[in-house]
């Protein structure tokens, strides 16, 4: 499996929307708290990190396809957005990937991104998870330990119906 086990690269691959590739995560974080719009939403201004995932199988292998996302929230006056893709591919002869598998692995894709800017800006982001607290939905089945996990590292988290960088910014780009 073409895993992603380790998560120290995970500050690399972001773009803009419009496919403009980030080299400096770092500088371009700071870029955008110096911007002025950021200085006039003051308080207001709030970053969020989440990611989505899909599974794709096919005959030969099957792959999974991770969107993160980090969006810089002015207030009330809009949105900046910046994502990554990250794609896991697998053999079906080899391995599987389950749905808590793949669920999770969002939850761990959060936490080194949150952890990585909080170690490297002192800015900590606000996670938000693709988990459901309802229990007629499966990724419920994670919603304790998700929650617990994101809020022992000591970052604020939202989960679905509130996240909505994972569940609708994450989501939106992954199936577009």
């Amino acid at each position: 499996m073409e895993q992603l086990n380790r998560f120290e690269d995970i500050h690399l691959g972001f773009k803009k929307i419009d496919g403009t590739k980030i080299d400096d995560l770092e500088n371009y974080i700071y870029s955008i708290l110096a911007s002025d719009k950021a200085k006039l939403a003051d308080d207001k201004f709030k970053i969020s990190i989440g990611t989505d995932s899909v599974f794709a199988p096919a005959k030969k292998g099957w792959s999974a396809v991770y969107i993160s996302t980090i969006a810089f929230t002015y207030g009330n006056t809009g949105t900046h957005l910046i994502l990554k893709k990250d794609i896991i591919k697998g053999d079906w002869s080899k391995e599987r990937l389950d749905l808590y598998s793949r669920l999770w692995r969002e939850v761990e894709m959060c936490a080194a991104l949150a952890t990585w800017m909080k170690e490297t800006t002192n800015i900590e982001p606000e996670v938000h998870l693709d988990i459901n607290p309802n229990k007629q939905y499966q990724s419920n089945k994670l919603f304790n330990a998700a929650e617990g996990y994101i809020k022992s590292l000591g970052f604020n988290v939202q989960l679905k119906p509130d996240a909505a960088i994972a569940s609708c910014a994450s989501d939106y780009y992954l199936n577009s």
